[in-house]
């Protein structure tokens, strides 16, 4: 295992370019993906309370029921 990290490290440094752009890629990956996941996360939180604003809040509605 020290071999993989040595061999690891002396690769980075030779090709620090590529490295740079390979963290910035994951870091944009990362914000991207937490955006998007706290967007929908907010739109869903939204659509809930537009349609208990619109309609109550009703956890069950029966249909069709006899007056006994």
């Amino acid at each position: 295992m020290n071999i993989i990290n040595k061999l690891t490290l002396r690769n980075l440094k030779k090709n620090k370019s590529r490295t740079l752009v390979t963290i910035i890629g994951v870091i944009i990956s990362v914000a991207m993906l937490t955006a998007v996941s706290t967007l929908t996360v907010s739109f869903m939180n939204l659509l809930q309370k537009q349609e208990m604003a619109n309609n109550g809040e009703w956890h069950v509605l029966y249909k069709d029921v006899n007056a006994e």
